[in-house]
Protein backbone atom coordinates (compact mmCIF):
# COMPACT_ATOMS: atom_id res chain seq x y z
CA UNK A 1 0.00 0.00 0.00
CA UNK A 2 2.52 2.32 0.63
CA UNK A 3 4.39 1.65 -2.27
CA UNK A 4 1.15 2.40 -4.58
CA UNK A 5 0.65 5.74 -2.43
CA UNK A 6 4.83 6.30 -2.67
CA UNK A 7 3.85 5.48 -7.21
CA UNK A 8 1.08 8.03 -7.14
CA UNK A 9 2.88 10.78 -5.67
CA UNK A 10 5.68 10.16 -7.68
CA UNK A 11 3.62 10.66 -10.50
CA UNK A 12 1.70 13.63 -9.07
CA UNK A 13 4.80 15.71 -8.97
CA UNK A 14 6.20 14.46 -12.38
CA UNK A 15 3.62 16.13 -13.91
CA UNK A 16 3.89 19.02 -12.28
CA UNK A 17 7.22 19.33 -12.96
CA UNK A 18 6.62 18.46 -16.47
CA UNK A 19 3.89 21.01 -16.75
CA UNK A 20 6.54 23.41 -15.04
CA UNK A 21 8.93 22.60 -17.57
CA UNK A 22 6.31 24.28 -20.45
CA UNK A 23 4.83 26.74 -18.48
CA UNK A 24 8.50 27.97 -18.10
CA UNK A 25 9.25 27.71 -22.05
CA UNK A 26 5.55 30.11 -22.38
CA UNK A 27 7.24 32.42 -19.92
CA UNK A 28 10.44 33.06 -22.32
CA UNK A 29 8.82 34.77 -24.41
CA UNK A 30 7.33 38.26 -24.36
CA UNK A 31 5.04 39.61 -27.32
CA UNK A 32 6.51 41.18 -30.68
CA UNK A 33 4.64 44.29 -30.35
CA UNK A 34 4.05 46.94 -27.90
CA UNK A 35 0.26 46.80 -27.40
CA UNK A 36 -2.56 44.48 -27.18
CA UNK A 37 -2.50 41.59 -30.10
CA UNK A 38 -5.63 41.56 -32.23
CA UNK A 39 -5.76 39.17 -34.85
CA UNK A 40 -6.75 39.57 -38.18
CA UNK A 41 -5.78 35.63 -38.75
CA UNK A 42 -5.33 33.09 -36.88
CA UNK A 43 -3.18 29.51 -36.88
CA UNK A 44 -4.16 26.67 -39.05
CA UNK A 45 -7.06 28.57 -41.07
CA UNK A 46 -7.49 27.14 -44.40
CA UNK A 47 -5.66 28.83 -47.23
CA UNK A 48 -5.17 27.75 -50.74
CA UNK A 49 -3.08 24.84 -50.74
CA UNK A 50 -1.86 25.35 -47.38
CA UNK A 51 -2.79 26.16 -43.59
CA UNK A 52 -2.07 29.13 -42.16
CA UNK A 53 1.26 28.45 -40.59
CA UNK A 54 1.09 31.33 -38.56
CA UNK A 55 -1.21 34.27 -36.59
CA UNK A 56 -1.59 37.60 -38.30
CA UNK A 57 -1.37 40.64 -35.42
CA UNK A 58 -3.15 43.93 -36.99
CA UNK A 59 -1.00 47.15 -36.47
CA UNK A 60 -3.25 49.54 -36.50
CA UNK A 61 -4.13 49.62 -40.61
CA UNK A 62 0.00 51.16 -40.62
CA UNK A 63 3.19 50.13 -41.11
CA UNK A 64 5.98 51.07 -39.07
CA UNK A 65 5.28 49.79 -35.47
CA UNK A 66 8.40 48.66 -33.61
CA UNK A 67 8.55 44.61 -33.28
CA UNK A 68 10.85 43.12 -30.50
CA UNK A 69 12.23 39.90 -30.57
CA UNK A 70 10.20 37.93 -28.01
CA UNK A 71 13.08 36.08 -26.42
CA UNK A 72 16.75 36.27 -26.47
CA UNK A 73 18.65 33.90 -29.10
CA UNK A 74 20.00 34.50 -32.90
CA UNK A 75 19.00 35.49 -35.87
CA UNK A 76 18.93 32.11 -37.82
CA UNK A 77 17.63 32.86 -41.25
CA UNK A 78 16.86 36.44 -43.37
CA UNK A 79 15.16 36.57 -46.27
CA UNK A 80 13.80 38.83 -48.79
CA UNK A 81 11.23 37.43 -51.35
CA UNK A 82 9.08 40.01 -53.99
CA UNK A 83 6.02 37.28 -52.68
CA UNK A 84 5.53 34.98 -49.42
CA UNK A 85 6.63 36.69 -46.23
CA UNK A 86 8.40 39.71 -47.95
CA UNK A 87 11.11 40.83 -45.89
CA UNK A 88 11.57 38.59 -43.07
CA UNK A 89 14.00 37.61 -40.25
CA UNK A 90 13.88 34.16 -38.02
CA UNK A 91 15.15 33.85 -34.68
CA UNK A 92 16.41 30.66 -32.82
CA UNK A 93 15.90 30.75 -28.57
CA UNK A 94 17.49 28.49 -26.58
CA UNK A 95 14.44 27.41 -25.76
CA UNK A 96 13.68 24.74 -29.01
CA UNK A 97 11.97 27.18 -30.98
CA UNK A 98 12.11 29.52 -34.00
CA UNK A 99 10.36 32.87 -33.91
CA UNK A 100 9.30 34.33 -37.17
CA UNK A 101 8.53 37.87 -38.58
CA UNK A 102 6.79 38.31 -42.11
CA UNK A 103 5.69 41.21 -44.23
CA UNK A 104 8.04 43.55 -42.47
CA UNK A 105 9.07 47.14 -43.82
CA UNK A 106 12.50 47.53 -42.46
CA UNK A 107 15.55 46.03 -40.27
CA UNK A 108 17.38 47.59 -37.20
CA UNK A 109 20.32 49.14 -38.03
CA UNK A 110 22.81 46.08 -37.77
CA UNK A 111 20.49 43.70 -39.73
CA UNK A 112 19.85 46.07 -42.70
CA UNK A 113 23.83 46.65 -42.87
CA UNK A 114 24.35 42.59 -42.39
CA UNK A 115 21.22 42.38 -45.40
CA UNK A 116 23.08 45.26 -47.47
CA UNK A 117 26.30 43.64 -47.61
CA UNK A 118 24.89 40.62 -48.73
CA UNK A 119 22.81 42.12 -51.85
CA UNK A 120 26.08 44.09 -52.91
CA UNK A 121 28.44 41.07 -52.48
CA UNK A 122 25.87 39.22 -54.42
CA UNK A 123 24.30 42.12 -56.90
CA UNK A 124 20.39 40.11 -55.58
CA UNK A 125 17.67 42.53 -53.69
CA UNK A 126 16.45 38.85 -53.01
CA UNK A 127 18.11 37.18 -50.69
CA UNK A 128 17.83 33.75 -48.34
CA UNK A 129 20.35 34.23 -46.51
CA UNK A 130 21.25 31.22 -43.20
CA UNK A 131 22.97 32.47 -40.34
CA UNK A 132 25.71 31.06 -37.79
CA UNK A 133 25.01 31.32 -34.35
CA UNK A 134 27.54 33.94 -33.31
CA UNK A 135 26.74 36.24 -36.05
CA UNK A 136 23.79 38.31 -35.00
CA UNK A 137 22.47 38.01 -31.36
CA UNK A 138 19.68 39.32 -30.03
CA UNK A 139 18.10 40.05 -26.56
CA UNK A 140 14.28 39.39 -25.52
CA UNK A 141 12.81 42.74 -26.07
CA UNK A 142 15.13 44.01 -28.67
CA UNK A 143 13.72 46.00 -31.50
CA UNK A 144 15.03 44.14 -34.81
CA UNK A 145 12.44 45.60 -37.37
CA UNK A 146 9.27 47.79 -38.28
CA UNK A 147 6.34 46.06 -39.03
CA UNK A 148 5.21 46.73 -43.05
CA UNK A 149 3.46 45.21 -46.06
CA UNK A 150 6.02 43.55 -48.00
CA UNK A 151 5.99 40.39 -49.99
CA UNK A 152 2.04 38.59 -50.50
CA UNK A 153 0.51 40.56 -47.78
CA UNK A 154 -2.82 42.07 -48.82
CA UNK A 155 -2.78 45.01 -45.71
CA UNK A 156 0.02 46.52 -43.24
CA UNK A 157 0.12 43.89 -40.45
CA UNK A 158 3.04 41.22 -38.88
CA UNK A 159 2.94 37.68 -39.64
CA UNK A 160 4.44 35.68 -36.74
CA UNK A 161 4.88 32.23 -36.05
CA UNK A 162 6.78 29.90 -33.91
CA UNK A 163 8.55 27.08 -34.89
CA UNK A 164 10.15 23.99 -33.26
CA UNK A 165 13.73 24.61 -34.64
CA UNK A 166 13.97 20.76 -35.29
CA UNK A 167 11.55 19.72 -37.00
CA UNK A 168 10.41 23.53 -38.46
CA UNK A 169 6.83 22.53 -37.74
CA UNK A 170 4.84 25.42 -36.95
CA UNK A 171 3.36 25.43 -33.85
CA UNK A 172 0.09 26.96 -32.74
CA UNK A 173 1.42 30.80 -30.87
CA UNK A 174 -1.74 30.60 -28.90
CA UNK A 175 -0.44 27.88 -26.85
CA UNK A 176 2.67 29.36 -25.96
CA UNK A 177 1.47 32.38 -24.17
CA UNK A 178 0.55 34.95 -26.63
CA UNK A 179 -2.96 35.99 -25.01
CA UNK A 180 -6.08 37.45 -26.55
CA UNK A 181 -8.73 37.95 -25.50
CA UNK A 182 -11.77 35.48 -25.92
CA UNK A 183 -14.78 34.77 -24.40
CA UNK A 184 -16.38 33.91 -28.44
CA UNK A 185 -17.80 30.41 -29.21
CA UNK A 186 -16.87 29.42 -32.70
CA UNK A 187 -20.02 30.26 -35.50
CA UNK A 188 -21.45 27.82 -37.56
CA UNK A 189 -23.20 28.62 -40.72
CA UNK A 190 -24.15 25.04 -42.57
CA UNK A 191 -23.35 21.42 -42.95
CA UNK A 192 -22.62 19.30 -45.90
CA UNK A 193 -23.98 15.58 -46.58
CA UNK A 194 -21.74 13.83 -48.71
CA UNK A 195 -22.82 10.58 -50.97
CA UNK A 196 -19.36 9.08 -51.27
CA UNK A 197 -20.29 6.10 -53.49
CA UNK A 198 -22.87 5.68 -56.53
CA UNK A 199 -25.14 3.46 -54.46
CA UNK A 200 -25.46 6.41 -51.74
CA UNK A 201 -27.98 8.68 -51.68
CA UNK A 202 -29.56 11.87 -49.74
CA UNK A 203 -32.84 12.20 -49.80
CA UNK A 204 -33.50 10.18 -52.65
CA UNK A 205 -30.52 12.18 -54.65
CA UNK A 206 -26.77 11.01 -55.75
CA UNK A 207 -25.59 14.46 -55.15
CA UNK A 208 -24.58 16.55 -51.73
CA UNK A 209 -26.91 18.15 -49.83
CA UNK A 210 -26.02 21.71 -48.19
CA UNK A 211 -27.90 22.52 -44.82
CA UNK A 212 -28.43 26.30 -43.09
CA UNK A 213 -27.78 26.83 -40.03
CA UNK A 214 -29.30 29.05 -36.98
CA UNK A 215 -28.05 29.73 -33.48
CA UNK A 216 -25.76 31.83 -31.40
CA UNK A 217 -23.82 31.51 -28.04
CA UNK A 218 -23.04 28.04 -29.29
CA UNK A 219 -25.77 26.50 -29.66
CA UNK A 220 -26.76 25.55 -33.18
CA UNK A 221 -29.15 23.72 -34.82
CA UNK A 222 -30.49 22.74 -38.84
CA UNK A 223 -32.47 25.71 -40.33
CA UNK A 224 -35.48 23.12 -41.37
CA UNK A 225 -38.02 20.94 -40.09
CA UNK A 226 -37.84 18.46 -43.27
CA UNK A 227 -36.11 15.16 -42.15
CA UNK A 228 -33.39 13.87 -44.21
CA UNK A 229 -32.95 10.20 -45.54
CA UNK A 230 -29.71 9.15 -46.11
CA UNK A 231 -28.32 5.34 -47.18
CA UNK A 232 -25.06 3.84 -48.20
CA UNK A 233 -21.64 5.49 -47.26
CA UNK A 234 -22.22 9.34 -46.25
CA UNK A 235 -19.66 11.36 -45.10
CA UNK A 236 -20.19 14.89 -43.48
CA UNK A 237 -18.84 18.09 -43.76
CA UNK A 238 -18.96 21.54 -41.83
CA UNK A 239 -18.51 25.46 -42.48
CA UNK A 240 -17.64 27.23 -39.15
CA UNK A 241 -15.30 30.14 -38.09
CA UNK A 242 -13.97 31.29 -34.74
CA UNK A 243 -13.93 34.85 -33.65
CA UNK A 244 -12.20 36.64 -30.86
CA UNK A 245 -13.18 40.04 -28.95
CA UNK A 246 -12.37 43.28 -30.48
CA UNK A 247 -12.21 42.39 -34.02
CA UNK A 248 -14.51 41.14 -36.31
CA UNK A 249 -11.81 39.33 -38.38
CA UNK A 250 -13.01 35.37 -39.05
CA UNK A 251 -10.49 32.79 -37.75
CA UNK A 252 -9.73 29.11 -37.86
CA UNK A 253 -10.97 26.45 -36.43
CA UNK A 254 -8.51 25.01 -33.40
CA UNK A 255 -10.85 21.82 -32.92
CA UNK A 256 -13.54 19.83 -34.44
CA UNK A 257 -15.52 16.46 -33.44
CA UNK A 258 -18.04 14.61 -35.26
CA UNK A 259 -20.15 12.31 -33.46
CA UNK A 260 -22.63 9.45 -34.78
CA UNK A 261 -25.34 8.16 -31.80
CA UNK A 262 -22.38 7.94 -29.32
CA UNK A 263 -19.61 7.10 -30.87
CA UNK A 264 -16.60 9.30 -31.96
CA UNK A 265 -16.05 8.81 -35.56
CA UNK A 266 -14.16 11.74 -36.84
CA UNK A 267 -12.16 14.60 -35.13
CA UNK A 268 -9.21 17.12 -35.71
CA UNK A 269 -6.77 19.52 -33.41
CA UNK A 270 -4.87 22.21 -35.28
CA UNK A 271 -2.34 22.63 -32.83
CA UNK A 272 1.23 21.92 -34.95
CA UNK A 273 1.07 20.43 -38.38
CA UNK A 274 4.09 20.09 -40.99
CA UNK A 275 5.16 22.07 -44.22
CA UNK A 276 5.49 18.81 -46.27
CA UNK A 277 1.92 18.11 -45.86
CA UNK A 278 0.31 20.94 -45.59
CA UNK A 279 -0.58 20.93 -49.31
CA UNK A 280 -3.17 18.06 -48.34
CA UNK A 281 -5.07 20.66 -47.19
CA UNK A 282 -7.22 20.73 -50.87
CA UNK A 283 -8.46 17.62 -50.01
CA UNK A 284 -9.58 18.27 -46.28
CA UNK A 285 -11.53 21.16 -47.22
CA UNK A 286 -14.84 20.70 -50.04
CA UNK A 287 -12.34 22.15 -53.04
CA UNK A 288 -15.29 22.07 -55.33
CA UNK A 289 -16.99 25.05 -52.81
CA UNK A 290 -14.05 26.57 -52.25
CA UNK A 291 -12.70 27.53 -56.12
CA UNK A 292 -16.94 28.23 -57.25
CA UNK A 293 -17.78 30.05 -53.89
CA UNK A 294 -14.29 31.09 -51.79
CA UNK A 295 -16.32 28.85 -49.15
CA UNK A 296 -13.91 26.96 -46.52
CA UNK A 297 -16.22 23.83 -45.74
CA UNK A 298 -14.10 21.39 -43.48
CA UNK A 299 -15.20 17.87 -44.93
CA UNK A 300 -15.04 15.45 -41.41
CA UNK A 301 -14.05 12.31 -43.65
CA UNK A 302 -10.49 11.31 -45.00
CA UNK A 303 -9.48 10.44 -48.43
CA UNK A 304 -7.21 7.22 -49.43
CA UNK A 305 -4.61 9.67 -49.86
CA UNK A 306 -5.11 12.40 -47.52
CA UNK A 307 -2.00 12.00 -45.55
CA UNK A 308 -2.20 15.25 -43.27
CA UNK A 309 -1.00 14.44 -39.19
CA UNK A 310 -4.14 16.59 -37.72
CA UNK A 311 -6.38 13.70 -37.24
CA UNK A 312 -7.09 12.36 -33.42
CA UNK A 313 -9.64 10.56 -34.47
CA UNK A 314 -10.59 8.96 -38.06
CA UNK A 315 -12.74 5.79 -37.67
CA UNK A 316 -13.20 4.27 -40.77
CA UNK A 317 -12.59 7.25 -42.40
CA UNK A 318 -14.91 9.02 -40.76
CA UNK A 319 -17.54 7.46 -43.13
CA UNK A 320 -20.70 5.92 -42.04
CA UNK A 321 -22.86 3.16 -43.73
CA UNK A 322 -26.35 4.03 -43.12
CA UNK A 323 -28.28 0.83 -43.98
CA UNK A 324 -30.63 -0.20 -40.83
CA UNK A 325 -33.89 2.14 -41.18
CA UNK A 326 -33.04 3.67 -38.15
CA UNK A 327 -33.21 7.39 -36.68
CA UNK A 328 -29.25 8.36 -36.08
CA UNK A 329 -28.02 11.64 -34.26
CA UNK A 330 -25.26 13.63 -35.79
CA UNK A 331 -23.44 15.68 -33.21
CA UNK A 332 -20.49 18.64 -34.15
CA UNK A 333 -18.37 19.68 -31.57
CA UNK A 334 -16.32 23.08 -31.97
CA UNK A 335 -13.75 24.31 -29.74
CA UNK A 336 -11.39 27.08 -29.94
CA UNK A 337 -8.14 27.36 -27.73
CA UNK A 338 -9.81 29.34 -24.64
CA UNK A 339 -12.44 26.58 -24.33
CA UNK A 340 -15.39 28.48 -26.23
CA UNK A 341 -17.66 26.11 -27.67
CA UNK A 342 -20.08 25.29 -30.30
CA UNK A 343 -22.28 22.74 -30.38
CA UNK A 344 -24.45 21.18 -33.81
CA UNK A 345 -26.91 18.09 -33.18
CA UNK A 346 -29.23 16.91 -36.15
CA UNK A 347 -31.12 13.90 -36.81
CA UNK A 348 -30.54 11.47 -39.61
CA UNK A 349 -33.16 8.68 -41.11
CA UNK A 350 -31.05 5.39 -42.38
CA UNK A 351 -32.38 3.68 -45.46
CA UNK A 352 -31.91 0.53 -46.75
CA UNK A 353 -31.21 0.42 -50.54
CA UNK A 354 -32.11 -2.53 -52.53
CA UNK A 355 -30.73 -1.02 -55.88
CA UNK A 356 -27.30 -2.25 -56.86
CA UNK A 357 -26.68 0.46 -59.73
CA UNK A 358 -23.67 0.52 -61.69
CA UNK A 359 -21.45 3.35 -61.59
CA UNK A 360 -22.56 5.15 -64.80
CA UNK A 361 -18.91 6.82 -65.24
CA UNK A 362 -17.82 3.34 -65.69
CA UNK A 363 -19.54 2.99 -69.47
CA UNK A 364 -18.72 6.46 -70.48
CA UNK A 365 -15.98 5.49 -72.96
CA UNK A 366 -14.55 9.06 -72.98
CA UNK A 367 -13.92 8.66 -69.34
CA UNK A 368 -10.63 7.15 -67.84
CA UNK A 369 -10.51 5.07 -64.35
CA UNK A 370 -6.61 6.62 -62.90
CA UNK A 371 -5.73 4.93 -59.33
CA UNK A 372 -4.40 7.25 -57.06
CA UNK A 373 -1.31 5.46 -55.95
CA UNK A 374 -0.42 4.66 -59.64
CA UNK A 375 1.61 6.94 -62.52
CA UNK A 376 -1.26 7.78 -64.52
CA UNK A 377 -0.61 8.96 -68.99
CA UNK A 378 -2.64 10.00 -71.30
CA UNK A 379 -1.79 11.63 -74.69
CA UNK A 380 -2.72 11.85 -78.16
CA UNK A 381 -1.41 13.75 -81.16
CA UNK A 382 -1.56 16.85 -79.85
CA UNK A 383 -0.89 16.36 -75.94
CA UNK A 384 0.63 14.20 -73.48
CA UNK A 385 -0.29 14.55 -69.78
CA UNK A 386 1.71 12.32 -67.26
CA UNK A 387 0.53 12.32 -63.62
CA UNK A 388 3.04 10.84 -60.77
CA UNK A 389 1.63 8.15 -58.29
CA UNK A 390 -0.27 9.61 -55.57
CA UNK A 391 -1.00 13.15 -58.35
CA UNK A 392 -5.02 12.40 -57.47
CA UNK A 393 -6.52 12.09 -54.15
CA UNK A 394 -8.57 9.01 -54.44
CA UNK A 395 -9.02 7.01 -57.77
CA UNK A 396 -10.17 9.76 -60.44
CA UNK A 397 -12.46 9.41 -62.88
CA UNK A 398 -10.52 11.60 -65.75
CA UNK A 399 -11.87 13.52 -68.69
CA UNK A 400 -10.46 15.11 -71.71
CA UNK A 401 -11.62 17.35 -74.30
CA UNK A 402 -9.99 20.04 -76.67
CA UNK A 403 -11.65 22.60 -79.10
CA UNK A 404 -10.71 25.42 -81.22
CA UNK A 405 -11.03 28.97 -80.25
CA UNK A 406 -9.98 32.65 -81.36
CA UNK A 407 -11.15 34.76 -78.27
CA UNK A 408 -7.39 34.65 -77.17
CA UNK A 409 -5.49 32.34 -79.09
CA UNK A 410 -4.91 30.97 -82.60
CA UNK A 411 -4.65 27.48 -80.64
CA UNK A 412 -6.63 24.89 -79.36
CA UNK A 413 -7.85 25.03 -75.75
CA UNK A 414 -7.56 21.28 -74.09
CA UNK A 415 -9.72 21.44 -71.36
CA UNK A 416 -8.09 18.82 -68.29
CA UNK A 417 -10.24 17.22 -66.18
CA UNK A 418 -12.50 19.31 -64.06
CA UNK A 419 -11.23 22.70 -62.38
CA UNK A 420 -13.29 21.77 -59.54
CA UNK A 421 -10.91 18.63 -58.42
CA UNK A 422 -8.03 19.13 -56.68
CA UNK A 423 -4.28 17.54 -56.74
CA UNK A 424 -1.58 16.63 -54.46
CA UNK A 425 0.68 16.87 -56.75
CA UNK A 426 2.57 18.65 -60.16
CA UNK A 427 1.85 16.92 -63.40
CA UNK A 428 3.74 17.71 -66.42
CA UNK A 429 1.25 18.99 -69.97
CA UNK A 430 3.44 18.56 -73.45
CA UNK A 431 2.18 20.46 -76.58
CA UNK A 432 2.86 19.61 -80.00
CA UNK A 433 4.68 22.38 -80.89
CA UNK A 434 3.68 22.08 -84.80
CA UNK A 435 1.19 24.47 -83.79
CA UNK A 436 3.73 27.27 -83.79
CA UNK A 437 6.30 28.71 -86.36
CA UNK A 438 9.23 28.12 -85.47
CA UNK A 439 10.44 31.60 -85.51
CA UNK A 440 7.95 32.18 -82.12
CA UNK A 441 8.79 28.88 -80.51
CA UNK A 442 11.13 30.93 -77.79
CA UNK A 443 7.95 33.19 -77.39
CA UNK A 444 5.41 31.18 -76.66
CA UNK A 445 4.31 29.89 -73.24
CA UNK A 446 1.42 27.46 -71.78
CA UNK A 447 -1.55 29.64 -70.45
CA UNK A 448 -3.99 28.28 -67.82
CA UNK A 449 -6.99 29.86 -68.49
CA UNK A 450 -9.55 31.52 -65.88
CA UNK A 451 -13.55 31.64 -65.90
CA UNK A 452 -13.41 34.24 -68.19
CA UNK A 453 -11.45 33.02 -71.35
CA UNK A 454 -9.71 36.43 -71.57
CA UNK A 455 -7.47 36.10 -68.65
CA UNK A 456 -4.87 33.65 -68.45
CA UNK A 457 -2.16 32.89 -66.05
CA UNK A 458 1.19 32.11 -68.06
CA UNK A 459 3.56 28.79 -66.75
CA UNK A 460 7.02 28.17 -66.93
CA UNK A 461 7.49 26.88 -70.38
CA UNK A 462 10.18 24.71 -71.95
CA UNK A 463 10.58 23.74 -75.88
CA UNK A 464 12.22 19.97 -76.25
CA UNK A 465 11.94 17.32 -78.81
CA UNK A 466 9.25 19.03 -80.51
CA UNK A 467 6.40 19.75 -77.45
CA UNK A 468 6.10 23.24 -74.75
CA UNK A 469 6.62 21.43 -71.36
CA UNK A 470 5.47 23.03 -68.19
CA UNK A 471 4.33 21.65 -64.63
CA UNK A 472 1.21 22.63 -62.86
CA UNK A 473 -0.94 21.45 -60.46
CA UNK A 474 -4.46 22.45 -61.25
CA UNK A 475 -7.00 21.42 -63.55
CA UNK A 476 -8.80 23.34 -65.97
CA UNK A 477 -8.78 24.92 -69.15
CA UNK A 478 -5.11 25.26 -71.12
CA UNK A 479 -4.13 26.65 -74.86
CA UNK A 480 -1.10 28.66 -75.97
CA UNK A 481 0.27 32.13 -75.92
CA UNK A 482 2.79 34.29 -77.92
CA UNK A 483 4.32 37.26 -75.82
CA UNK A 484 5.98 39.40 -78.30
CA UNK A 485 5.64 42.39 -76.03
CA UNK A 486 8.23 43.95 -73.92
CA UNK A 487 7.63 45.31 -70.51
CA UNK A 488 6.63 48.79 -70.13
CA UNK A 489 8.72 51.21 -67.40
CA UNK A 490 7.47 54.28 -66.87
CA UNK A 491 6.40 57.02 -64.14
CA UNK A 492 10.68 57.30 -63.99
CA UNK A 493 11.71 59.98 -61.20
CA UNK A 494 12.39 63.37 -63.10
CA UNK A 495 16.02 65.18 -62.86
CA UNK A 496 16.08 67.80 -60.45
CA UNK A 497 19.27 69.93 -59.72
CA UNK A 498 21.00 67.90 -57.72
CA UNK A 499 20.17 64.30 -56.09
CA UNK A 500 22.00 63.43 -52.54
CA UNK A 501 22.66 60.13 -50.00
CA UNK A 502 19.42 59.05 -49.19
CA UNK A 503 17.61 60.34 -52.72
CA UNK A 504 15.53 57.71 -54.57
CA UNK A 505 15.11 57.05 -58.09
CA UNK A 506 11.80 55.38 -58.52
CA UNK A 507 9.80 54.35 -61.76
CA UNK A 508 7.24 51.52 -62.34
CA UNK A 509 7.46 48.62 -64.31
CA UNK A 510 5.09 45.84 -65.50
CA UNK A 511 4.24 42.99 -68.07
CA UNK A 512 1.26 41.63 -68.81
CA UNK A 513 1.49 38.85 -70.16
CA UNK A 514 4.49 36.36 -68.56
CA UNK A 515 5.42 38.95 -66.20
CA UNK A 516 8.63 39.95 -64.89
CA UNK A 517 11.28 37.70 -64.37
CA UNK A 518 14.51 39.96 -63.70
CA UNK A 519 15.73 42.66 -63.70
CA UNK A 520 18.87 44.83 -62.87
CA UNK A 521 20.09 48.73 -62.62
CA UNK A 522 23.87 50.16 -62.55
CA UNK A 523 25.25 53.41 -62.13
CA UNK A 524 28.45 54.13 -64.68
CA UNK A 525 28.46 50.52 -64.51
CA UNK A 526 28.21 49.49 -61.27
CA UNK A 527 25.40 47.36 -59.93
CA UNK A 528 23.19 49.19 -57.79
CA UNK A 529 20.59 47.52 -54.85
CA UNK A 530 17.12 48.38 -56.76
CA UNK A 531 14.30 47.23 -54.88
CA UNK A 532 10.85 45.91 -55.93
CA UNK A 533 7.46 45.84 -54.78
CA UNK A 534 5.71 43.24 -56.98
CA UNK A 535 2.13 44.50 -55.74
CA UNK A 536 2.91 47.88 -56.62
CA UNK A 537 4.77 47.32 -59.25
CA UNK A 538 7.56 49.74 -58.07
CA UNK A 539 10.82 49.40 -58.26
CA UNK A 540 13.36 52.25 -56.56
CA UNK A 541 17.01 52.56 -55.80
CA UNK A 542 18.21 54.89 -52.74
CA UNK A 543 21.68 56.69 -52.82
CA UNK A 544 23.43 54.89 -50.45
CA UNK A 545 27.27 54.60 -49.55
CA UNK A 546 28.08 51.34 -51.46
CA UNK A 547 29.15 53.28 -54.72
CA UNK A 548 31.35 56.23 -55.28
CA UNK A 549 29.34 58.85 -57.49
CA UNK A 550 30.98 61.08 -59.68
CA UNK A 551 28.78 64.30 -60.03
CA UNK A 552 27.38 62.75 -63.45
CA UNK A 553 25.28 59.84 -63.24
CA UNK A 554 24.59 57.67 -65.62
CA UNK A 555 22.18 54.79 -64.40
CA UNK A 556 20.84 52.09 -66.73
CA UNK A 557 17.86 49.69 -65.95
CA UNK A 558 17.07 46.23 -67.77
CA UNK A 559 14.14 44.13 -67.28
CA UNK A 560 13.44 41.01 -68.39
CA UNK A 561 9.94 38.93 -68.77
CA UNK A 562 9.55 35.14 -69.07
CA UNK A 563 10.20 34.25 -72.57
CA UNK A 564 13.38 37.49 -72.84
CA UNK A 565 11.51 40.48 -73.89
CA UNK A 566 13.00 43.37 -72.41
CA UNK A 567 13.05 46.67 -71.78
CA UNK A 568 15.87 49.80 -71.27
CA UNK A 569 15.57 52.81 -69.52
CA UNK A 570 18.90 54.64 -69.94
CA UNK A 571 19.07 58.37 -67.74
CA UNK A 572 21.68 61.25 -66.93
CA UNK A 573 21.55 62.46 -63.16
CA UNK A 574 23.47 64.68 -61.41
CA UNK A 575 24.97 63.83 -57.61
CA UNK A 576 26.76 66.37 -55.49
CA UNK A 577 27.98 64.93 -51.88
CA UNK A 578 27.05 66.81 -48.78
Amino acid sequence: MKYYIFLILTLFFFNNFLAAQDNSKKEDFRSPIDFPILLSASFGELRAGHFHAGIDIKTKGTEGKKIHAVGDGYISRIKISINGYGNALYINHPNGYTSVYGHLKEFSIHIAEFLKKYQYKNETFTADIILKQDEIKVKKGEVIALSGNSGGSLGPHLHFEIRDTKTQEPINPLLLGFLITDNISPKIYSVTIYPLNFNSYINNKYQKLILPVKGTKGNYYIATEDSIFVSGLIGFGIRAHDFHNYTHNKCGIYKLKLGVDDSVIYSHTIDRFSFSKTSYINSHLDYEEFIKENVKMHKCYVEPNNNLGIYDVIKNRGITKFNDNQKHKIQFKLTDEYGNQSKLSFPVYAKINGNKNRDLRLQDSSIIVMPYDTINIFENHDIKLKFPAYTFYDTLFFQFSEFDSSEISNYKIFSINSKYVPTNKKYSIKINSQFVPDSLLNKTVIAKLSGNKNKFTTLNTTHKDGYLTCKTKAFGLYTLVIDTVAPTIKNITKEKEWFTLNDKIEFTAIDLLTGIKSYTGTINDNWVLFEYDKKKNHFWYTFDEYIKYDSIINLKFVVKDYVGNESVVEKQYYYRYE
